[in-house]
């Protein structure tokens, strides 16, 4: 059997963005006590850029190589602005908080693919939504009902990209950085 790791590319939060998701989830879980919501801990929050899926342990190394070669671009931010849910309020799966589309992102999300599809990996080409994922819904019927939820105007500077594992626990996924982009 071909060892594998799950991996992907996730821009990681600073501390004050994932206090502002704890905060977020708090006043979520009061307006949906009916709802089967399972929470994603702030602390494993990022922004998702690109999921590769599971990974043959030898093509890891010759990724990162590549990824060492690569001058990225310069930070920037991105500030946190609502929240809505996957595919739609109507019929949701995943509760999400969006953050803006700077368009230092989308090219910054370019370039890691350029990268990856280099390496040999399969690109999704879906439309890219930035978001934090908030939780994941269990069970529902009908429509997601979110009330009024203040959220701060929270701005963060995007200064590195992660390359994680993620190991799927019992408990929730596992999320560890093999890999660190700094942006410059």
């Amino acid at each position: 059997m071909i060892e594998t790791q799950r991996l992907f590319f996730g821009i990681p939060l600073p501390e004050h963005v994932k206090e502002e998701i704890s905060r977020l989830q708090v006043k979520l879980r009061r307006q949906l006590p009916d709802q089967q919501v399972k929470w994603v801990r702030p602390r494993t929050s990022h922004v998702t850029l690109h999921f590769l899926g599971d990974v043959e342990v030898h093509r890891i190394q010759p990724l990162i190589g590549r990824i060492e070669q690569e001058r990225f671009l310069d930070p920037f931010e991105l500030q946190l602005t609502d929240i809505d849910a996957f595919p739609s309020m109507r019929k949701p799966k995943v509760l999400i908080l969006r953050t803006s589309m700077h368009a230092s992102l989308h090219a910054l999300r370019e370039e890691i693919a350029d990268v990856i599809h280099s390496c040999g990996f399969d690109v999704d080409e879906r439309k890219f939504q930035p978001h934090i994922t908030l939780g994941r819904v269990q069970s529902l019927v009908g429509a997601l009902e979110v009330g009024e939820v203040n959220i701060k105007p929270v701005t963060f500077a995007v200064d590195q990209v992660n390359l994680y594992q993620s190991t799927l626990t019992p408990t929730g996924s596992i999320y560890t950085p093999i890999h660190t982009i700094h942006l410059t």
